[in-house]
């Protein structure tokens, strides 16, 4: 007979996907899932917190953990004040994710847009640095007439 032992605890038993069995998806839970962000641990890992601690800072000591469960999975209606706080913490992240986007667009890259000639000076430039052309633009030999092409077979006479 075997002895009886705790069941294994796995490493992302923990984790908000792992508990969605049984979960129903109404508003209020897509929103509460919305405002559960990671996070980096000390060793720069990250980490999704736990639900109660979102809930925690949610309901800030208002409503028990079990009774907000209740109301994100639909079977009891949740009061006024948690919906309000839901939808604060929704518009919070809608604005920094506003003020991000608005800091990309004045964001400069650094591709560049060349025109024509500024791509062709540098091509000379390039060919230059690599011998193929003299300081005139002339080819820095010239091609022999007698000299066969290297893509056609070579034809006695």
């Amino acid at each position: 007979m075997t002895a009886k032992r705790k069941r294994r605890k796995r490493r992302h038993d923990g984790h908000i996907v792992r508990r969605r069995r049984g979960v129903v998806f109404t508003a209020l839970r897509l929103g509460f899932e919305a405002t559960v962000e990671p996070r980096l641990n000390g060793s720069k890992h990250r980490v999704i917190p736990a639900t109660s601690e979102a809930i925690a800072r949610l309901a800030s000591g208002r409503a028990c953990q079990s009774l907000v469960g209740h109301w994100l999975n639909g079977r009891r209606r949740a009061p006024a004040w948690f919906v309000a706080v839901l939808v604060g913490e929704l518009e919070k992240q809608i604005e920094h994710r506003r003020a991000i986007l608005e800091q990309l667009s004045r964001y400069e890259t650094g591709d560049r847009r060349r025109s024509p000639e500024a791509r062709a000076r540098a091509r000379l430039l390039r060919m230059r640095q690599l011998g193929r052309l003299r300081e005139n633009n002339e080819p820095a030999s010239a091609p022999d007439a007698n000299a066969v092409p290297k893509n056609e077979p070579h034809k006695s006479p």
